[in-house]
């Protein structure tokens, strides 16, 4: 069961590691360099886009739906990464605090004294 929470944690910890990392890589990162998770994002906004393009009847109609397809996109990526990072840190609570858990040194739980009334 130790291994299963250390295990859930380090996954939650990768996981919001890999999303800071990919969030940095799109936005900060002055050249195309290529990532998952936002191909993932472009990639299904695109397949959506495509079923909707091709029963549109005339290319102007196409061209002006397209238009909007990018910045979409990237309006998109940002709510993901945050469902991404709170999945991670999710994890990563759930393995520090489940029954169990206060055998772990990080998740042990100090007692505060009771104060007992002078008299």
């Amino acid at each position: 069961m130790l291994l299963f929470r250390i295990l859930v944690a380090l996954l939650g910890g990768a996981l919001a590691a890999y999303t800071f990392y990919s969030a940095l890589l799109t936005f900060v990162v002055p050249r195309s360099a290529s990532n998952t998770l936002t191909s993932v994002v472009f990639r299904s906004v695109r397949f959506t886009f495509d079923r909707i393009a091709s029963r549109l009847p005339t290319y102007e109609q196409r061209d002006s739906l397209m238009a909007i397809y990018a910045p979409l996109s990237l309006v998109l990526l940002v709510p993901f990464w945050l469902l991404l990072i709170a999945l991670g840190f999710s994890l990563i609570y759930r393995a520090l605090t489940c029954p169990g858990s206060q055998n772990l040194p990080l998740a042990r739980q100090t007692r505060i004294p009771e104060k007992r009334p002078a008299s």
